[in-house]
């Protein structure tokens, strides 16, 4: 789970994608996302990820990189994303200088979708590419 002070976006039943900052959101949305049940979310936006968790880099301030992965998500499986990897771009559009909020606009789309990333990795400073499919974590 997120810390108190993240939202979780995207939530399809298991942990899903994207989190951002509550002080990225507005608090009436909060607290109307709050109120609607999980599943009635999953079923009119039918929006998820790719198993990955984003936080503002500390050393590069309009970096947002990879807090954490969840195992079996399509992140996890394809095992070139690392923690600590920034994200660059999103289907061809720079994410660099962008807020969690605004990630998860072009990061979170229906299920199965193709979504191209790309990243600069953390321990070689090398940018790398990989094409994913949207979807939650398998529980198995």
């Amino acid at each position: 789970m997120p810390p108190a002070d993240w939202l979780h976006v995207g939530d399809m039943g298991a942990e899903q994608s994207c989190c951002a900052k509550r002080n990225d959101i507005k608090p009436q949305t909060e607290r109307q996302i709050s109120r609607i049940p999980r599943k009635e979310i999953a079923a009119s936006t039918d929006r998820v990820g790719i198993g990955a968790y984003f936080q503002k880099c500390s050393t590069d301030p309009g970096a947002l990189q990879v807090k954490s992965l969840l195992t079996s998500s399509p992140a996890h499986k394809c095992g070139k994303i690392q923690v600590g990897d920034i994200i660059l771009k999103v289907d061809g559009e720079n994410v660099y200088g962008k807020k969690l909020a605004e990630l998860a606009d072009v990061l979170l789309g229906p299920t199965g979708s193709k979504v191209e990333l790309e990243f600069k990795s953390k321990n070689t400073g090398n940018t790398y590419e990989v094409l994913l499919l949207r979807g939650i974590a398998s529980l198995n």
